[in-house]
C-alpha cells in the first residue's frame, strides 16, 4: 500500500471508490452524502480531484495496482486569516480494506502532513454511534471537545457528531485542564 496526494488523473478511480462504499460506510462517513449515486459520485470526484490547494488537501491510499482502498482530506480555512493554523480531517476506507490498518496508516499520513504545514490544531467530526472511528482517533491523541446533539437526521432519526481535535503544538497541551477552567467559567 502507497498513500500519496490525490491526482486529477484519479478521477475515474475515485469515482469507482465512492460508488464502491456500502450503504453503512455512507452513514459513518458522510461528507458528500450518498456517493454511491452516479451523478453524485461524478460531482464529488471531479471537485476533489480539482480543489484548490490552499482549500484542500486530498489523499489517497493505493494498493499495488493502483485501487483506491482509503480516501482521506485535510480542509483549509484561506477565507479566514484567524483559522490559518486549523485543519479539518475526513477519512472513508473501502468496505474490502476496513479493519487492515489503512484508517491508522491514514491518520498518520495526515498528521504528519499537518505538522509540516504547521498546524497547531486539527479538528474533525464523527457520529457518536462510530465507536471504532472515536476509538482510532483517541488512539492518536485526538480529545473529544463537545457533542452536537441532534445535528443530523438520517431517515428521520437524529445523529450527533463528537468534535474531536488533536493539538500539535506543544504550548497548547494543557488543553484537557483549560477546558474544565473554561466550562466552570462559562457556567458560574
Amino acid at each position: 500500500m502507497k498513500i500519496r496526494e490525490l491526482k486529477q488523473t484519479d478521477k475515474k478511480e475515485l469515482k469507482e471508490f465512492f460508488l464502491g462504499l456500502s450503504k453503512e460506510s455512507i452513514y459513518h462517513w458522510n461528507r458528500f452524502g450518498d456517493v454511491r449515486n452516479e451523478k453524485v459520485a461524478e460531482r464529488v470526484a471531479n471537485e476533489q480531484v480539482n480543489k484548490p490547494l490552499k482549500q484542500e488537501k486530498g489523499f489517497v491510499a493505493v494498493s499495488d495496482r493502483g485501487k483506491i482502498m482509503g480516501y482521506s482530506f485535510l480542509r483549509f480555512f484561506p477565507e479566514k486569516k484567524q483559522k490559518r493554523y486549523t485543519t479539518s480531517l475526513g477519512i472513508v476506507v473501502g468496505d474490502r480494506f476496513q479493519g487492515k490498518g489503512i484508517g491508522s496508516s491514514l491518520t498518520d499520513y495526515m498528521l504528519k502532513t499537518a505538522k509540516k504545514g504547521k498546524m497547531k490544531k486539527i479538528w474533525l467530526g464523527v457520529y457518536s454511534d462510530n465507536k471504532g472511528a472515536i476509538k482510532l482517533y483517541q488512539k492518536f491523541g485526538f480529545e473529544i471537545e463537545g457533542i452536537f446533539m441532534y445535528d443530523e437526521y438520517f431517515d428521520n432519526k437524529p445523529r450527533h457528531v463528537v468534535s474531536m481535535a488533536l493539538f500539535l503544538d506543544k504550548n497548547l497541551k494543557k488543553s484537557k485542564n483549560l477546558r474544565k477552567k473554561l466550562w466552570k467559567s462559562i457556567l458560574s
